[in-house]
């Protein structure tokens, strides 16, 4: 080829590059920062026009580029503020220092990573030089390796309430297998003592592992009975002064041993708060004074997923009142 040709087929070459649209060009992601709350942590960043998601990739603080892993992926057409893209990373042990990069991709085009952004993620919950804060569940104690096992969740919920001037723990039942279905009252600066003296304000009922084979929201429930019992936030102990809260962590035991959705007859517990034939429930719809109180909210597969309804309302279904 003469040099003219070559001369004319760069300047065509160069021509088709300058056309091309902004989305064909490398983009990187800039403005990336990373806030730590409780159990996550939220990383925000500023978008790129035209990118159809971001890639949110994790590593070890400290550990050479390219030796992360992608934890997630942002899509601007599943969000209603896709022009403040951010995204909640969990799955990580609470104490870490973590490095995260984020990524736009146009269609499957991966475009450069940003700078990364390190931070420290917040510990578990409670002061471990103190005591009744310094207790685990033992999915916290093998840094989520394990589920909690039924013994050691009779074991943190007796420590709990001898820890706490805030508890009491109550037993409303038995599952079909005969283990206890506990429930913590929790109050400020102590509960309410019968559950007439709780219907006369207003109440949450947490109803956790619904679902034997979800356990997320059991250990959740565990760790968060212990944050209301130790907890000096100003917020959450004028919240227990004014009302009760009521937390059952397992009403399924029995799945949650055999790891299985229903309960050891195989019934799907949250089918079953109508005609109420299963222990577990029976034990939940048993006191008519409770129930006029509560506002049941059902922990079904993690904290993320909240069935809501009025006690009331149930109690008008069993009692006809």
């Amino acid at each position: 080829m003469t040099f003219k040709r070559r001369l004319a087929a760069t300047i065509v070459a160069a021509g088709m590059v300058l056309s091309l649209p902004a989305a064909a060009h490398a983009q990187q992601v800039t403005g990336l920062e990373v806030r730590q709350d409780d159990g996550f942590a939220t990383l925000s960043w500023n978008p790129v026009p035209g990118a159809t998601d971001y890639q949110i990739e994790r590593a070890p603080a400290g550990a050479p580029e390219g030796t992360g892993t992608v934890v997630g992926v942002w899509r601007p057409n599943r969000q209603v503020d896709q022009d403040e893209p951010a995204f909640a990373d969990a799955g990580f042990n609470p104490g870490d220092e973590l490095q995260w990069r984020v990524r736009a991709r146009f269609g499957t085009a991966p475009q450069p990573y940003s700078a990364p952004v390190t931070g420290r993620t917040n510990p578990e919950y409670g002061d471990p030089a103190t005591p009744g804060g310094n207790l685990r569940t033992q999915w916290e104690e093998t840094n989520a390796a394990s589920y909690t096992s039924d013994a050691n969740e009779y074991a943190y919920t007796k420590a709990l309430d001898e820890a706490s001037d805030r508890v009491r723990v109550v037993e409303i039942g038995r599952t079909v297998l005969g283990r206890p279905i506990n429930m913590f009252v929790i109050g400020h600066p102590a509960p309410k003592p019968t559950a007439q003296a709780v219907s006369g304000n207003p109440a949450a009922l947490l109803n956790c592992n619904v679902h034997g084979n979800e356990p997320s929201s059991r250990e959740g429930c565990l760790i968060m009975a212990r944050e209301l019992a130790f907890s000096n936030d100003a917020r959450t102990l004028d919240l227990l002064r004014t009302m009760n809260v009521l937390i059952v962590p397992a009403i399924n035991g029995d799945g949650r041993a055999a790891n299985s959705r229903g309960n050891s007859t195989g019934q799907d517990l949250n089918r079953d708060h109508s005609l109420i034939r299963q222990p577990e429930t029976f034990a939940l719809a048993a006191d008519r004074e409770m129930l006029w109180a509560i506002l049941n909210v059902v922990l079904s597969v993690g904290l993320g997923l909240v069935g809501v309804w009025i006690g009331t309302r149930l109690a008008e279904r069993i009692y006809g009142a």
